[in-house]
């Protein structure tokens, strides 16, 4: 019986949505109420819509149409970030992100991690670790968040709209990442352990946390690396390293959010501007 099951299991995620009767025609079908319930008994399943658009065949014309359009949805949204001062919002604009993409009809999904930007020795200035792992109370969802569009990897609309310090911002400067292919790196611990969870553990056991330490927290989190990857970026005097560990998507439609507004904007009011802009 165990053989019959085994033989007869889904093999591809087509066969696998179509069995559960998911509509996998377009982007965003996570929304369908049958991908919620299957996400409901199983709370990885998520995971499922990012291997989809990863492994999607994205043919030539699809690619260049993906190409004229990511790079100015990018631009127009750091621009809005830009304007309004908000900074650290890189869920919230990551989402919206997201469902803009969307509505133009490109595939993408939201991954969540970490980002570690290293400045240039001449600069003085120490890295800056957005990690994932911190202690129990701290509101963050996550160390940082992006966007993933085939073939763009990294989408990263508020790398430089974090709360840096005055010498750090200055090194930076304004930027956002449109990156299709960036080279493979490896993870580290202080990638993923926040500031505060160092100093614990150099307070408690002496020494700041490593790799192995991870398996206390979360015991599947370096084979989750291993599935979002690890990314190192150079960009003028620093280098951005991405360490993807879980994946999200907006709860509500674009119509009905209301995460982030932009100098008074709800979302879909930014997206009929972004329309507009669009079409010169």
């Amino acid at each position: 019986m165990g053989k019959k099951d085994k033989k007869n299991k889904p093999k591809t995620l087509h066969e696998r949505f179509r069995l559960l009767g998911i509509d996998f025609s377009k982007p965003g079908f996570y929304d369908s109420p049958q991908f919620r319930a299957a996400e409901a008994n199983d709370g990885a399943f998520l995971e499922k819509y990012a291997a989809y658009v990863e492994k999607r065949l994205v043919l030539p014309d699809e690619a260049a149409r993906v190409r004229s359009i990511v790079p100015k949805t990018a631009q127009f949204l750091f621009d809005a970030l830009v304007q309004d001062g908000r900074l650290a919002a890189c869920v919230d604009a990551s989402q919206v992100l997201s469902r803009f993409l969307e509505a133009q009809g490109v595939w993408n999904y939201i991954v969540k991690g970490a980002l570690t930007v290293s400045f240039a020795p001449d600069t003085g200035l120490s890295p800056v670790h957005m990690a994932p792992i911190m202690m129990k109370g701290n509101r963050a969802v996550t160390g940082h968040a992006w966007v993933c569009a085939p073939p763009y990897r990294v989408v990263d609309v508020t790398v430089a709209l974090q709360p840096y310090s005055d010498a750090q911002r200055a090194v930076l400067g304004n930027f956002f990442i449109c990156e299709e292919a960036p080279p493979r790196a490896n993870v580290e611990a202080h990638d993923l352990f926040d500031a505060e969870c160092v100093a614990f553990y150099k307070q408690q056991r002496g020494s700041a946390p490593t790799l192995r330490d991870l398996l206390e927290f979360s015991p599947n989190i370096l084979n989750q690396v291993q599935r979002f990857g690890v990314f190192s970026i150079e960009h003028g005097p620093v280098r951005l390293k991405y360490v993807g560990t879980s994946t999200t998507a907006p709860d509500l439609p674009l119509e009905e959010m209301a995460c982030l507004s932009l100098s008074g904007r709800r979302p879909i009011e930014a997206y009929h501007d972004l329309q507009q802009a669009m079409k010169y």
